[in-house]
């Protein structure tokens, strides 16, 4: 990454381009998606990870996005929702889903009632596996709740900040602006990483 780049970009801060980190131990991971893939199947395929707005429950869906197909062969049908999105989009309902199927909802609590009575319907005539995000707890079995932590937000931004290779200019603009983010978005770790975009450009502003 040059210099003039800015590490908080969202082409490496949207989830998938970063790791979940389970605590700051990147090999802690794996073992949680297994983890949670047993849990989620006692279960009878189907879970939520629930968690306050910015916490990496994104992050952690799109890491398990990835590990899960690879490891269990299913086939993914993703659908990502928005503010004021209440029902799946025309197009979900066109596809066959089967048993070797596995629909993830980010954004599950935007739904109305209609519409989960109907995702929850299909999950059980078809047999496929329904994984979904929340804010709050919800009728589905939660396999994790995902908490706002400081240090590992500080993980990421280490991460971050690492290919620029310089250790003395990373931890001085650590110190300078982390906290002082992640205090002003309330422990918000995606606003506080939008927030981190903004200090950049201020001081790389300033030095040139």
């Amino acid at each position: 990454m040059a210099l003039q780049h800015n590490p908080f970009s969202t082409c490496y801060t949207a989830p998938g381009c970063v790791p979940f980190l389970v605590g700051i131990d990147p090999d802690a991971a794996e073992a949680l998606y297994a983890e949670l893939h047993a849990q989620w199947v006692e279960c009878g395929r189907v879970g939520a990870i629930v968690g306050p707005h910015g916490c990496g429950k994104s992050t952690l869906l799109a890491a398990l996005q990835k590990a899960w197909p690879q490891n269990y062969a299913y086939r993914v049908t993703t659908v990502a929702l928005h503010d004021g999105q209440r029902a799946l989009p025309a197009w979900f309902w066109q596809r066959d889903f089967q048993k070797q199927d596995l629909i993830i909802v980010d954004g599950y609590e935007q739904l109305g009632w209609l519409a989960r009575w109907q995702l929850n319907r299909l999950h059980r005539r078809a047999a496929c596996g329904l994984l979904v995000t929340t804010h709050a707890e919800c009728r589905l079995p939660t396999l994790h709740r995902v908490e706002p932590d400081f240090e590992e937000l500080l993980a990421v931004v280490r991460r971050l900040l690492a290919p620029l290779e310089d250790l003395p200019r990373a931890e001085g603009f650590i110190a300078r602006h982390v906290r002082t983010a992640w205090q002003q978005t309330g422990a918000n770790a995606r606003e506080t990483l939008f927030r981190l975009y903004d200090c950049w450009e201020e001081e790389m502003c300033v030095a040139s």
